[in-house]
């Protein structure tokens, strides 16, 4: 009897100490003064500082602790610091907004030093771009583009002179899939590859991956470029605007029900063919030339556990060269995503998705005393339902998992010709169908170890209604396929493992590596590197294989002291399966465009530099980065290697910001960059009395090496205003922005053209230089 009590009595011991020890948790949502989540805030316990954590793009953050009270600290830069009481006798969920402030010098020192930290904690080659680091790259034409601010980054190269396009790591510009909310951009600029889609007053921020893209992310090669939109502020009424020199945007936002839901619409466009009728040059006088942008963002708290969010934009482009011919294509789009919390460990994000991207082209003129009245079209259009979970294991230990369903509908192109209907060319509409499913693991090991690694499986089939020819290495018909409609022509299966790791070396120093392996079903027939609105996609058959890459990264980074950061790395990827035209032809639109199409490899590797100024009056960066890309095709080039068009040996960008006092501040970039890769003509010969040109070995040759500085200055007006010999705040905030491209009006090669002189039998060749000097002003304004 005297054992039972000892042994009842030893139970109900060890019972109270592992109910003592239990840990609780406390989660909840960083957010700023408008209701805009705040991704990567410090919080942290102040007991326990080493054991912090930092917010997730939703704001949204987890700590555990054993029972007790502690003081829970909310640290971000540019922002007030807070401190909270905390009883943990239970879990805890907090919403907590933060203040922007400038904050004094220990705060800061105090942030940076937790932003620095935070910095070695991220995967190699991950970047984030928010508003605010727009203010410190000059602009041209004053608008601020999101595209062109991630040019400044190693290892990233615009596509040409003032594009928006971009290549990354030696990829061409199609292997870059860039998401607004979810849903896929296809053609995401404007006005030839000049301006992004995107309208700064409808983003929240960007995130760009060129390695370590986790595998909740597929369908191209290269990187991943996540666009979130911006929520309206759901306590009170906003609007603003932005007028420039040729365009001019507005919001409006503010809340459906109060703190309960939101909406946030914007809205651009250009007026630069309202300047077109005043110049002197004929056919630009006679030219239209527009764009335009609506964007619209609802958002609802259902539950303190459940959103819901609407996204939509259209954007469309209008050319009319002297009234030749009408051209106009652009993007539309529209997500649903629902959020649900099942438990502090268990989140779901269910999404519904589609995008759509269509160009069309009609002319009616005369030439040679004739008549013609024609068009073409194209499009790409998908539609896509994602499920993905994260599960918190525990502080060391995350989960992501998921699943994404495709239904890809392509026109390739229909040329319509009712001049002479019989010269009509319809390519016939392609579909296809994905299914894809991944899993990711991070995990932390010991203090000096994370590791996030996981897999991405894919089953995509080319599906009809159709008839689809199978074609050998020459391009010669060998068969001929009939599919019903949603019938499976081809279907492959892939496997896409990923793995990156951080090992911390001390505190100040962290090496980073990253294997990608990954796949991209659809096919960007292009004919240069500029991104023009007619290339065309096809979708992986009998013929297209799907194009494959694997990536190796290694980096070295460290902090020095409270504001420098450097980092030092290198990268190695091989291509396999790219797409290029046949010798002797173009790109046409035909109903077997794929008898004209080859299929061959690639490779890139390159070395990054990049040190960063963070803190002071005066920041800046430096970004260096040598590379090497190039391809091999057994029918091009004499089956010789050649270098990519997206080859460039050099590549510098420095940028610098110095703010001269609360309301001023100045920026500039300056950048110079290896030519690209071109293929010049080798000579003449004659055919029935007709000159024809033909060309040396593939991009045997370089256009001249670019080089260009870019001026900015930034006025803020004064927030305050006299009243009565009162100082009252103005109820807007308004700056001013004056900028120069290309400040010394260097002369950069944009493309070379040529031309046969009858006089001396010869091939003529000249430059075409787009910007040597333009200045620029506009004005921004908030209510």
């Amino acid at each position: 009897m005297y054992t039972m009590k000892k042994i009842i009595l030893l139970f109900f011991f060890f019972t109270n100490v592992i109910y003592a020890q239990q840990d609780r948790q406390i989660e909840g949502l960083i957010l700023d003064q408008n209701n805009q989540p705040l991704e990567s805030v410090n919080i942290f316990f102040k007991e326990q500082p080493e054991n912090g954590i930092s917010s997730n793009q939703n704001g949204y953050f987890l700590l555990e602790n054993k029972e007790g009270y502690y003081h829970l600290s909310i640290r971000y830069l540019g922002y007030q610091s807070k401190d909270i009481p905390v009883h943990l006798d239970k879990n805890k969920y907090l919403i907590i907004n933060l203040k922007e402030t400038t904050t004094n010098i220990n705060e800061v020192i105090i942030t940076v030093k937790q932003t620095t930290k935070k910095e070695l904690k991220k995967l190699i080659g991950y970047h984030k771009i928010t508003l605010k680091n727009l203010d410190k790259v000059p602009m041209i034409f004053g608008e601020k583009d999101l595209l062109k601010a991630i040019q400044i980054l190693p290892g990233v190269n615009t596509s040409s002179e003032a594009g928006a396009g971009f290549s990354i790591h030696g990829g061409s510009i199609d292997q870059n899939l860039i998401l607004l909310d979810g849903a896929p951009i296809y053609h995401p600029t404007h006005l030839l590859g000049f301006f992004s889609v995107f309208v700064p007053n409808a983003v929240q921020d960007l995130k760009l991956y060129k390695s370590a893209i986790p595998p909740s992310y597929g369908n191209r090669l290269s990187s991943i470029l996540d666009v979130t939109g911006r929520k309206g502020n759901n306590k009170t009424l906003h609007y603003g605007g932005d007028i420039g020199l040729i365009s001019a945007q507005a919001f409006v936002e503010g809340p459906i029900k109060k703190n309960k839901s939101s909406f946030l619409v914007t809205a651009r466009r250009t007026y630069a063919d309202l300047y077109t009728p005043y110049l002197k040059d004929e056919d630009i006088k006679n030219s239209k030339v527009n764009f335009y942008d609506l964007t619209a963002k609802f958002d609802f708290i259902l539950s303190q556990k459940t959103e819901v969010s609407f996204s939509a934009y259209k954007g469309r482009d209008v050319y009319n060269p002297n009234n030749k011919f009408d051209m106009d294509y652009g993007n539309e789009m529209a997500s649903i995503h629902l959020k649900h919390q099942f438990s502090s460990k268990l989140r779901s994000t269910t999404s519904f998705i589609y995008s759509l991207y269509d160009y069309n082209i009609t002319s009616k003129d005369k030439m040679n005393d004739q008549y013609y009245d024609f068009g073409i079209s194209l499009a790409i259009s998908s539609k896509n339902v994602k499920q993905d979970f994260k599960y918190y294991i525990n502080r060391k230990n995350k989960l992501n998992f998921g699943a994404d369903l495709y239904y890809h509908s392509i026109k390739p192109g229909d040329v319509q010709n009712k001049t002479n209907p019989n010269e009509n060319a319809i390519i016939p509409d392609r579909f296809a169908s994905e299914i894809d499913f991944y899993a990711n693991h991070q995990t932390k090991i010991g203090k000096a170890l994370n590791i996030s690694y996981g897999l991405r499986a894919s089953i995509f089939s080319s599906l009809g209604p159709g008839k689809f020819y199978k074609y050998n290495e020459l391009g010669e018909t060998t068969d001929t396929l009939y599919a019903d409609k949603y019938k499976p022509v081809k279907t492959y299966y892939t496997f896409a493992p990923r793995i990156a790791m951080n090992i911390n070396v001390n505190k100040s120093t962290t090496v980073k590596m990253s294997y990608d392996k990954t796949y991209q079903f659809l096919h960007y027939l292009i004919s240069d590197v500029t991104t023009t609105p007619t290339d065309l996609w096809m979708p992986s058959g009998i013929n297209l294989k799907p194009q494959s890459s694997n990536q190796y990264n290694l980096s070295f980074n460290k902090t020095m002291g409270d504001k420098y950061i450097i980092s030092i790395g290198g990268y190695y990827r091989d291509i396999q399966h790219i797409t290029d035209y046949r010798i002797g032809t173009t790109l046409s639109l035909k109903d077997n465009i794929e008898q004209d199409l080859l299929q061959g490899e690639g490779y890139a590797y390159g070395l990054e530099f990049f040190l960063q100024k963070t803190l002071g009056k005066f920041t800046a960066s430096l970004a260096y980065t040598y590379s090497k890309t190039r391809k091999h095709f057994p029918e091009i080039n004499e089956g010789k290697w050649y270098p990519a068009a997206e080859d460039r040996p050099h590549d510098i960008n420095i940028s610098g910001s110095y703010k001269l006092s609360k309301r001023a501040q100045f920026s500039a970039m300056w950048v110079y960059y290896t030519g690209r890769p071109i293929t010049y003509p080798a000579g003449t010969y004659l055919l029935n009395v007709y000159p024809i040109i033909f060309f040396s070995h593939r991009n045997a040759n370089r256009l001249p090496d670019y080089h260009r500085l870019d001026l900015s200055f930034t006025l803020k007006n004064k927030p305050f205003k006299m009243v009565d010999n009162k100082m009252v705040k103005k109820k807007y905030e308004s700056y001013w922005n004056f900028s120069i491209y290309n400040a010394y009006a260097h002369d950069n090669t944009f493309m070379v053209n040529y031309k046969f002189n009858d006089d001396t039998q010869s091939i003529d060749a000249y430059k075409v230089t787009l910007f040597k000097f333009v200045p620029s002003i506009s004005y921004h304004i908030k209510f």
